[in-house]
């Protein structure tokens, strides 16, 4: 397990980690017992030296705090600095001897937080090693926590929760101030490299043994923290760290370095904003008389669109290049290493989040100005071939046509309508998004859905325009979208077939999904050891590359099943009605947790398979069978959806 964080934590550029929580809170002088008191004394004035490193480990402690106990216990500022010292928020080697002190005179406060420490124990065991680790109270300065790379910090951040071992019902007034506090300390922290573009704040993992997913999730949206840049681990998890919690600690690890190159861009944004809004407010404030006659008599009253579309194209077609603009000052782009070059080609199930943002790039939602009847035809619409479903469900396989005619030819100069009497169309299929593509994916969204299009471009298609705009107006066609000026272009390029390649922003890549059976050779005979899981299970994927032959296509795997497969693994190498051989492999892989752990990368199925203990196929068909392996060994069989 540690040697796989160590790994991430490599790969993230980790440098330091910090765990936050109320179990560290320094406790007050008269929590110190005078029994305990005179064992930390004897135990300093009987050892020189361990006296002189508690004086030079800048406790504050000195001569005069070693005579009374009673003036002792009122020194605040002592007693939390030697606290620190003692569970390791104060970063020193300790000697044992110290330790030994140091554990005396905090006796009667560690039985009453033993229960909180002795939960976060695990973690600190897990994360030995891996990076240099500092531990805060609840009240830890921001901008002391602000320097690590990656915040453990804990859901309910009050000592007023007892641990879950108290067994108390814990009032919701409490829970919900904790959280509140919690959730003002992320905003805190943050706030500290705000003004900084060159800096970025930690990612932070979330620790609770009385969370959830759920109450996770609504606590990231409430601090405002990218999903990216955020993770939950259950406290009780790590008692026996199970796949998901040591799969959660290496994706914020492995990613730590890579996910930040975002949140500069995040931070600049109201920047970026406010400069363009003033570059543009500026030349709108400085529009005459002059130049509004111009407009017109030069150019709008010969090309039929109307002035008040016109000036909003024109805007929003400014503010996107001041935007860039914008970007390009505040966070200019570097040639730096592949921040994921180390990392692993996997996902869990994605937010659509870049798929969306690409959309909006190619593809426009804005009908614009469709001349007085609202019906006009435009260069780039894509129009559904019957009416929208009234229930949402899939598209898939529904025909589209677009319009590829040429805009001049589309535009009412005079209002007597376009040039041209015909429109050029191009005829097309939604299909799902894992459709067999050259790389080179035509992403659409319709409603809450991703497809892909399937463009019939050897056989064109017209329409006149007077029976395209019966059609529009009979629901025969439905309007869903316009694709963009460069995406227009290029599909009209590759339509037409006369024109160069135009350089486009490229979709997010789309992965197929695989199905696949898991198995154990017993007797001779290859035996499932659970049902087939299916594409829609999203367990394993297929990087298809044409260019190769199927079993040399990388796969990846999700940490989902990752998760079910050490499960399954761990309840053969236990089950004794299954042989001794299947139950000795099955405790091999378990010994290879490292190696079954590198199945997130994207590697061929020979790459994934591990020694005689497991081997991964990627099958032609689901009749093929596996090939032939020894006796326990595991079977991976994958093939297409």
């Amino acid at each position: 397990m540690r040697e796989f964080l160590s790994e991430a934590a490599t790969t993230g550029g980790i440098k330091l980690l910090a765990i936050v929580d109320d179990a560290y809170d320094p406790p007050a002088g008269s929590e110190i017992s005078e029994n305990a008191y005179n064992m930390f004394v004897q135990a300093a004035e009987n050892d020189g030296e361990l006296l002189a490193a508690l004086k030079a480990a800048q406790t504050g402690l000195d001569d005069n705090h070693l005579e009374d106990w009673e003036e002792f216990v009122h020194e605040e500022a002592v007693v939390q600095r030697l606290w620190k010292l003692h569970v390791g928020t104060m970063q020193l080697d300790k000697s044992e001897a110290m330790r030994a002190a140091l554990t005396s005179l905090f006796s009667d406060v560690m039985v009453d937080r033993i229960s909180k420490l002795t939960q976060l124990k695990p973690l600190e065991d897990l994360l030995e090693g891996v990076a240099p680790l500092v531990k805060f109270g609840s009240d830890a300065d921001p901008s002391l926590v602000a320097a690590a790379d990656v915040v453990f910090l804990d859901l309910y951040l009050s000592s007023d929760v007892p641990s879950i071992d108290d067994n108390n019902m814990i009032p919701k007034s409490v829970l919900d101030r904790a959280r509140e506090r919690a959730i003002s300390y992320v905003g805190q922290v943050r706030a500290v490299t705000e003004d900084n573009l060159e800096k970025v704040a930690p990612a932070f993992i979330l620790i609770s043994s009385l969370g959830s997913q759920q109450k996770a999730s609504s606590f990231r949206q409430r601090a405002g923290q990218m999903a990216s840049r955020f993770r939950f681990v259950s406290k009780l998890s790590l008692q026996k760290p199970d796949a998901e919690a040591i799969l959660s600690i290496g994706d914020i690890f492995r990613t730590a370095a890579a996910c930040a190159i975002v949140e500069p861009i995040q931070k600049a944004w109201k920047r970026v904003l406010d400069d363009a809004h003033g570059w543009l407010n500026e030349r709108l404030l400085n529009l005459d008389i002059s130049d509004f006659g111009r407009l017109h008599h030069m150019r709008l009253n010969t090309e039929g669109q109307p002035f008040e579309d016109y000036v909003r194209e024109l805007v929003a077609g400014a503010l996107a290049e001041r935007i860039v603009v914008g970007f390009s000052n505040y966070v200019p782009a570097k040639k730096r290493i592949d921040p994921f070059g180390k990392s692993f080609g996997y996902f869990e199930p994605p937010s659509n989040a870049f798929a969306e943002l690409y959309s909006a790039n190619r593809m426009s939602s804005d009908r614009g100005y469709r001349g007085p009847t609202g019906y006009d035809v435009m260069s780039g619409d894509i129009y559904l071939v019957g009416a929208m479903p009234q229930r949402k469900g899939s598209l898939t396989g529904k025909s589209l046509v677009a319009v590829m005619s040429p805009a001049c030819d589309l535009i009412d100069r005079r209002g007597d309508g376009p040039s041209a009497k015909s429109v050029l169309l191009l005829s097309g299929a939604l299909q799902p998004s894992t459709l067999k593509h050259d790389r080179d994916p035509q992403i659409m969204v319709v409603g809450d859905r991703f497809y892909e299009v399937a463009w019939d471009k050897k056989y064109p298609q017209a329409l006149t325009v007077a029976d395209l705009r019966r059609k529009i107006v009979a629901k025969e066609l439905t309007w869903i979208g316009r694709l963009k000026s460069d995406h227009f272009l290029a599909v009209q390029a590759d339509f037409l077939s006369d024109l160069g390649r135009i350089g486009l922003i490229k979709a997010p890549m789309i992965f197929e999904n695989l199905s696949g059976a898991i198995r154990v050779r017993e007797n001779g005979i290859h035996v499932d050891v659970r049902k087939p899981f299916k594409g829609s299970d999203r367990f394993a994927f297929l990087m298809a590359e044409k260019t190769k032959p199927l079993a040399t296509q990388p796969l990846i795997f999700s940490g989902e099943f990752i998760q079910e497969f050490m499960a399954l693994v761990t309840d053969i190498s236990q089950d004794g009605t299954r042989l001794p051989a299947s139950r000795e492999k099955a405790n091999g892989i378990l010994q290879r947790m490292n190696v079954v752990f590198k199945m997130l990368e994207n590697r061929t199925a020979a790459a994934h398979s591990i020694q005689t203990y497991m081997q991964v196929e990627l099958l032609t068909s689901k009749t093929q069978a596996p090939a032939t392996s020894v006796e326990g060994m595991f079977s991976l069989s994958l093939w297409q959806s």
